[in-house]
């Protein structure tokens, strides 16, 4: 349980080494202690020493803030997001300079923490798989090893058991697949509606439509209007002008007709 005690209570049970009244008494005290460095053992010489402050810089006051894992996180998800709604839409231009910015934040964030490069390529094998799901169409397959890669890949970003390193929440990581499989799988639907939907348009679209011919039109040819554009038109039996005809065949730019009263 926690108590309240005083700074030299503190000292008494060991909670901590030593208590100073000021930056040069900490110096004074601290003076020929040995501590553990990269290089090695370093011994202290800090009597007397002369103390400088340095202000923090800019860069350093928005690393501070963004050297969170679980911010990190959420600004390389965002950036990610608008990326690809830059390249699946260009000239949106919004969605890219949000997440190019929202990218190039999260990398920088990530010079502080521990990543895992492990973590990083699992959640680019997602965004991979998410991409191909949409343009290949595979029912699920790619879209749930997205899933699955990014939620791994997610759990090892941060390597947590450095201290005092902590590493994405749950709570974080959890919302994040939500909104990246649900978009993602919106996304695939709306590929696979588009794949199958009757083309509208152009040469294969006129198929089905029905057209008024403008001159006989009978097996060695004549002419049809349609969709505002006149076109050559060929009937097994002999048509009028001025006779609503069905499209049946569309041969390179001739059209096959027949007379709806038949």
């Amino acid at each position: 349980k926690s108590v309240s005690i005083t700074e030299f209570e503190a000292l008494k049970e060991n909670v901590v080494n030593l208590v100073a009244s000021d930056l040069d008494d900490l110096l004074t005290k601290i003076d020929g202690d040995t501590v553990d460095v990269v290089s090695g053992k370093q011994v202290l010489h800090t009597k007397n020493a002369t103390t400088k402050e340095i202000s923090i810089g800019f860069a350093d006051q928005i690393l501070e803030i963004i050297a969170d894992p679980n911010i990190a996180y959420i600004l390389m998800a965002i950036g990610m997001l608008g990326l690809y709604f830059e390249f699946s839409n260009p000239g949106a231009v919004l969605p890219g300079v949000i997440g190019g910015i929202s990218l190039i934040l999260a990398l920088f964030s990530f010079q502080a923490l521990p990543i895992r490069f492990a973590g990083v390529l699992l959640i680019i094998l997602a965004m991979i798989l998410f991409l191909l799901e949409v343009k290949i169409l595979s029912h699920g397959i790619l879209g749930g090893g997205g899933v699955l890669s990014l939620f791994l890949g997610s759990l090892m970003l941060v390597n947590d058991t450095e201290f005092p390193y902590k590493g994405v929440s749950l709570s974080v990581i959890i919302p994040t697949i939500i909104v990246f499989t649900g978009f993602f799988f919106l996304a695939a639907y709306m590929a696979m509606r588009t794949h199958r939907r009757k083309v509208a348009t152009g040469v294969p679209g006129l198929k089905g439509e029905t057209a008024l011919t403008k001159t006989k039109v009978d097996k060695d040819g004549g002419r049809v209007f349609v969709h505002g554009e006149l076109w050559t038109a060929v009937s097994d039996q002999p048509i009028e002008p001025n006779k609503k005809v069905h499209i049946v065949e569309v041969r390179d730019l001739e059209l096959k007709v027949e007379s709806i009263e038949q």
